[in-house]
């Protein structure tokens, strides 16, 4: 057999796989609603109801899609389109317009609750960390600088290690144990992490030790963790601060 043949017949074992885990995860996605999550707006009827939305939302995340690509996907699947009972598939703006309707905070909180009851797991620790998402590619967002125009109100630029990069940005808080997410906060690109470091750590209670970067060692997210949480910090030292190593402890 050539290794041709090898590759082809791994990929498509791979591939076999993958929907099989796709529709466990369908099956069992009652599981992880929410009571009165979805729930029917008034109007019109629509052509897609709000579980098959969320359904096929969270199928285009298992399989790494975007809303974009969701259309030929779909073509190229068509159990999924049977499975999901879709006589037309939704179009770009459809997923974007009913994907802002659905509270993803709640169902991820139910799914991080649900696993962390299940397997029995102790929290312990979490750690909060961010990481920036751009908005449009690098030379849309100078296009539309120069005309100032921007789509994305809620965007702005900042500096990096690779240059001026222009989107938004995701600070998230995670349990370490079984490495699910517990919460996010979504805020422009140049906010700095301990601006919002308060209110990423009050989802964090009910953990005993909180891990994070330098970026958030300052005395003010020291006193807001003891005073508010209780969590135990462990925090890599910020040397920018002006402070020596021992003059630092001190202030913890």
């Amino acid at each position: 057999m050539t290794k041709n043949r090898k590759r082809g017949l791994n990929r498509c074992y791979h591939k076999g796989w993958r929907k099989r885990e796709a529709f466990k995860v369908l099956d069992n996605l009652y599981k992880f609603m929410v009571k009165g999550t979805v729930k029917k707006v008034r109007g019109r009827n629509k052509e897609y109801d709000e579980t098959t939305i969320l359904k096929l939302l969270v199928l285009l995340t298992l399989a790494k899609k975007s809303y974009r690509r969701a259309k030929r996907f779909l073509e190229g699947n068509g159990e999924y389109v049977e499975y999901l009972g879709l006589k037309t598939i939704p179009s770009f703006q459809t997923l974007c317009r009913r994907a802002k309707r659905i509270p993803l905070h709640e169902i991820v909180q139910k799914i991080t609750k649900l696993f962390t009851d299940l397997e029995g797991l102790e929290r312990k620790e979490v750690t909060v960390d961010s990481f920036r998402e751009r908005s449009c590619k690098g030379s849309t967002a100078q296009r539309r600088r120069k005309r100032g125009k921007y789509k994305d109100q809620g965007a702005s630029w900042a500096k990096t290690n690779k240059g001026w990069r222009y989107g938004r940005k995701v600070h998230i808080s995670l349990n370490l144990v079984n490495k699910l997410i517990i919460d996010w906060i979504i805020t422009g690109g140049s906010t700095h992490d301990s601006k919002v470091a308060p209110k990423i750590a009050d989802t964090c209670k009910g953990f005993k030790y909180i891990l994070s970067d330098s970026a958030y060692d300052s005395n003010q997210f020291y006193g807001y963790i003891f005073e508010k949480t209780g969590l135990v910090t462990v925090i890599d030292i910020n040397r920018r601060r002006g402070l020596d190593t021992e003059k630092q402890k001190q202030l913890r």
